[in-house]
């Protein structure tokens, strides 16, 4: 990772990240998990952790249980960055529902855990939407309509990203892939006039933008 600028990383998108039978599996799995809640008489979602301030559902797609997918994933990683797998890494499966109990948004923010939060560079993947109405992601103003098999890649701390103001019925979902990896050998507080920059800029797409 010491080659790799994750600090002045800007987005791409690499088409064809992941292939159509790698996402089927995904989503397989997850219906699974879905269809294995209902038989036992709990409800669907029931164990999957709800991000309440978002209205969406996440999922942990675990290495130990699909060690091809990761392999894959490190290959391409190598591929078009030059890097290997970090170790510190995840992959979710988000999903944007009323069933939630709460609105689905993704208001202009960029990801702070921590005062040291080390850089993060994330990819966001749509899947399993066809013959729904896109949702846009964008990177503070540009836009970036995604196929299903399309990953965007961007610095998830230092970039502002969101997606627009969007009513979901009861029923509508929308499903996404989030994967991250981070550097925690350079932790890298950002700087007060780059927060205070941010912060306005994440206001400016919030009033004007966001609705």
């Amino acid at each position: 990772m010491n080659n790799f600028d994750m600090e002045n990383f800007e987005s791409i998108v690499v088409k064809n990240f992941l292939s159509e039978e790698h996402i089927k599996n995904i989503i397989d799995d997850f219906q699974n998990k879905i269809d294995n809640n209902v038989k036992n008489n709990k409800n669907k979602y029931a164990d999957f952790k709800i991000n309440e301030k978002m209205g969406m559902f996440m999922y942990e797609v675990e290495a130990k249980n699909n060690p091809e997918l990761f392999e894959h994933i490190a290959t391409r990683l190598k591929e078009v960055f030059g890097i290997e797998l970090p170790s510190s890494c995840g992959l979710q499966y988000l999903r944007y529902s009323k069933e939630t109990g709460f609105e689905p948004n993704v208001r202009p923010h960029v990801d702070r855990v921590e005062k040291e939060q080390p850089h993060m560079i994330a990819f966001s993947l749509a899947i399993n939407n066809a013959n729904k109405e896109p949702w846009s992601m964008y990177i503070n103003k540009t836009k970036y309509d995604l196929k299903d098999h399309d990953a965007l890649f961007f610095n998830a701390t230092n970039t502002l990203h969101w997606r627009p103001s969007r009513k979901f019925s009861e029923e509508d979902y929308f499903d996404v892939l989030v994967f991250r990896f981070y550097d925690y050998q350079s932790k890298i507080i950002l700087p007060e006039e780059l927060q205070k920059k941010l912060e306005e800029e994440r206001i400016d797409l919030f009033v004007n933008y966001y609705y």
